[in-house]
């Protein structure tokens, strides 16, 4: 636990750490968020450089991930509740899975998502165009960060992507999360738009389908 909270301060900062855990605590009761809306069109020359260019680590094992792998990943992120709605997901031929296997361990994973737009407010979720992919859901272990991992398998997820048909990739970032966003934007993707999120007991609220809307 105090491992953890040690790898969320060097994520975020001590402001921003002290932000997000006071807004883990009010949770139940008053909650916000800001996005960054991303995406990155699959048909840019750039992207086959990225591809061509993009490492192999030694001694880690890039693949497909079956449900079995997230059994030997972190106990404190994949839970008994995490790997049922994981399960879940399995069992959507929209969704696949990807990760980096270290000495037989899940050490990150990651999804696209062919088919529906996803988040935790669930009352944005909605289905994405054929050409779009959504990639969502990235985990690494907290003792692999600063490898490069995270990057390179943005670069193989937009390989897959491209294998799937797919012209445009779309992510969702937070905005706090500053690490994961220069990432994102170091493999090309840009920042269409932020947005905004909102919940007050039971009632929700979001600004998203104007900032949506106003970019089309």
């Amino acid at each position: 636990m105090l491992n953890r909270l040690y790898y969320k301060y060097k994520q975020y900062g001590l402001w921003m750490f002290m932000l997000r855990t006071f807004k883990s605590i009010i949770r139940p009761l008053l909650f916000w968020e800001s996005y960054c809306y991303c995406s990155l069109d699959l048909s840019k020359n750039e992207i086959e450089k990225l591809i061509a260019n993009n490492k192999v680590f030694k001694g880690l094992n890039v693949k497909e991930l079956t449900i079995d792998d997230f059994f030997t990943g972190d106990k404190e992120e994949f839970t008994s509740n995490k790997i049922e709605c994981l399960r879940k997901r399995f069992k959507n031929d929209g969704f696949k899975a990807y990760g980096v296997m270290k000495n037989s361990k899940l050490v990150y994973s990651c999804w696209l998502s062919t088919k529906q737009f996803e988040m935790s407010e669930h009352y944005l979720n909605r289905a994405l165009s054929n050409d779009e992919v959504l990639f969502l859901d990235d985990f690494m272990t907290p003792h692999m960060r600063g490898c490069g991992i995270h990057t390179a398998m943005n670069i193989f997820r937009l390989q897959k992507s491209i294998e799937l048909g797919k012209k445009k990739a779309i992510v969702i970032i937070l905005k706090e999360n500053k690490p994961a966003l220069k990432s994102q934007l170091k493999v090309g993707f840009n920042i269409d738009f932020i947005f905004i999120t909102f919940k007050c007991f039971n009632a929700t609220w979001s600004n998203f389908n104007d900032k949506y809307q106003k970019r089309l």
